[in-house]
């Protein structure tokens, strides 16, 4: 599926080699110019996601990169987006690393996104999306770190090319964090599934205990002793 993986990774591949900016200058062109690209990956991961899910699906490069704009994502996604910056941004400001570590908790906010709006048709809270993502990176940061240490070489590459090389490893790079979630959202619901089993055989046991005692019958064993 080399073809249309290629074909719709163009437009942001091209976008990064015509409008490239140093992301460190905080100004306008700079958080423009990475949110258009946001957009423009989302698309390319949208994409794979709905791959990843049903081997046979059609991939319609044109009409998918441009799925994020429509009216069904474009505004919540946007909100998402810059919930996702300022955060990152502020905690970047402090000290480097928490900033790091801020970008990896909420490095799932996107597809959690796409999921919950397919799911119920309804918009969630960007604020809550975070959080979810936050609470499914518990304890995975570090994996996905390392996973994006991997792709370390081919990234030096790409900046040899004028990120030429991205047509390739864009869509490598999007799968392969795209087969994470995946993974991570199996084990995340999972945990939840587990959770909510261990409260309702709590509940359960504490309604038991509760019961006890209101009805008469309850001591009849020992008014017959």
């Amino acid at each position: 599926r080399w073809t249309e993986a290629v074909i719709i990774a163009f437009i942001p591949t091209i976008f990064s080699f015509l409008f490239f900016r140093n992301i460190s200058d905080a100004n306008s062109s700079s958080i423009l110019y990475e949110l258009i690209e946001g957009f423009l990956l989302s698309a390319v991961t949208f994409s794979f996601m709905n791959l990843a899910r049903n081997r046979d699906y059609v991939i319609r490069p044109v009409e998918e990169i441009l799925t994020p704009f429509n009216r069904k994502y474009f505004k919540n996604l946007l909100f998402l987006k810059l919930w996702k910056y300022l955060f990152v941004s502020l905690w970047t400001l402090l000290f480097v690393v928490p900033g790091i570590v801020k970008a990896y908790r909420y490095s799932q906010a996107e597809l959690l996104y796409k999921d919950h709006v397919d799911r119920t048709g309804e918009q969630p809270n960007p604020r809550m999306i975070l959080r979810e993502s936050s609470d499914m990176m518990n304890g995975y940061k570090g994996a996905l770190f390392f996973l994006d240490l991997s792709f370390f070489g081919w990234m030096i590459l790409n900046g040899l090319t004028f990120g030429l090389l991205g047509l390739w490893l864009t869509p490598y790079r999007e799968m392969t964090r795209v087969v994470f979630y995946e993974i991570l959202l199996t084990k995340h619901n999972n945990v939840n599934q587990n959770t909510d089993r261990l409260r309702q055989e709590r509940e359960a046991e504490k309604k038991k205990y509760e019961e006890v005692g209101k009805n008469p019958n309850d001591f009849r064993d020992f008014e017959d002793f």
